[in-house]
Order: structure tokens, then C-alpha cells, then sequence
């Protein structure tokens, strides 16, 4: 952002910071989810399904985070195109949606 800034590159900046804004509200999502599918002393079975499921969808999230990272490495003040790590951050925040709707059921 410091070259957009230095630039004036007002655009960019707006675009930046809602790109920052979105970031921090899925890291907020996952700090506060709540961990593991039961306690210790849940007496309800494992659904091995939606266990699978969920594990498909962490390793997916991971996939999806590598993305985000590989688009905001490739941001320069030159070419400042947030669209494509905006989207990553969309795909991001749904996947953890479905993560978090898996575990409530």
C-alpha cells in the first residue's frame, strides 16, 4: 500500500483497504469459530461423512489460502488488481461458511 500512497493512487488505496477489510473479517470468522466437531464425553456418534466432508473442506481452504497469497504477492503498485485476490477472499469466506454450517448440524 506504501507505493499507492506515495503514488496518489487514490483508486487503488480504496480498493486496497476493502480487500484489508474483507481479509480481517474472515481472519475474525476464524479466530472465533469454535474448534473440533464434539467434546470428549459427546455421546453422539461421528458421522464419518460430514467428518469427511469437513476434512475435504480444510484441505480445500488451504488450497484456497495458498491462492490468496500467490494473488497479493503478485500485486505491484504498477498493476494494483485486487479484483482477483478479492475473489479468492470470497471463495475463502464461503468454504469457511459451509465449514462452520457442516459442524452446527
Amino acid at each position: 500500500m506504501t507505493p499507492l500512497v506515495e503514488q496518489a493512487n487514490f483508486n487503488a488505496i480504496t480498493q486496497g483497504e476493502k480487500l484489508r477489510n474483507a481479509i480481517e473479517l474472515v481472519q475474525a470468522k476464524v479466530r472465533a469459530t469454535v474448534e473440533g466437531y464434539s467434546s470428549w464425553f459427546e455421546t453422539t456418534r461421528i458421522d464419518e461423512a460430514k467428518l469427511k466432508q469437513i476434512v475435504d473442506l480444510d484441505n480445500d481452504l488451504v488450497g484456497v489460502i495458498d491462492r490468496l497469497q500467490h494473488e497479493i504477492s503478485s500485486l505491484s503498485a504498477a498493476s494494483a488488481k485486487f479484483e482477483a485476490a478479492a475473489e479468492v477472499v470470497t471463495q475463502l469466506r464461503d468454504r469457511f461458511l459451509r465449514r462452520n454450517e457442516l459442524l452446527a448440524r
